[in-house]
């Protein structure tokens, strides 16, 4: 299994490209995204670039979370990363990943 600051550098970076290649694909190579997508992309660049400043602590949670509960820690981590600068604007990969940590732990002790 791919370790949690890979697969969110990862995923960070393959939604800021989803909303370029998404923008040209239906406006042309030379459009500019609308503004709520470029805040997004710009988000998630500055997310991915901080991926590496995510102390230990949150990284051995997401992983312990993701262990135990794999399909749960899946959709909320998917649903966090589509809603990046739709409503949520982390500054940081350390805010995102203890807010989902958080999340998961809530939704695990309300099951």
């Amino acid at each position: 299994m791919i370790d949690i600051a890979t697969d969110l550098r990862n995923r960070f970076e393959f939604a800021a490209i989803w909303f370029l290649e998404s923008n040209e694909q239906m406006h042309g190579l030379e459009a500019s995204l609308p503004d709520k997508e470029a805040k997004a992309v710009e988000i998630l660049d500055a997310l991915r670039d901080s991926v590496d400043s995510i102390p230990p602590s949150l990284i051995r949670t997401a992983e312990e979370l993701r262990t135990a509960w794999p399909g749960d820690f899946e959709r909320w981590l998917v649903h966090g990363v589509q809603v990046v600068g739709f409503g949520y604007y982390p500054a940081s990969a350390s805010e995102f990943l203890k807010a989902l940590n958080y999340t998961v732990q809530r939704e695990m002790a309300c099951a």
